[in-house]
């Protein structure tokens, strides 16, 4: 199996991206390893939100 030094888990706070901090964070005690979590979210959606509201997004 191949050596990781450092895992990189994505985390915004979904059940599903809990489960996967809780992998790496397993994976990287096994193998030695480093851990970094990245706070990832979407900015998409209020952007949508103001559409729907008739409000213009870029002036």
């Amino acid at each position: 199996m191949p050596q990781f030094k450092k895992i990189l888990c994505p985390l915004d706070f979904d059940p599903n991206s809990l489960l996967a901090l809780r992998l790496a964070t397993e994976l990287a005690q096994e193998r030695d390893a480093t851990s970094a979590l990245l706070n990832a979210f979407s900015t998409i959606a209020p952007a949508f939100a103001l559409l729907r509201m008739g409000r213009r997004i870029v002036q």
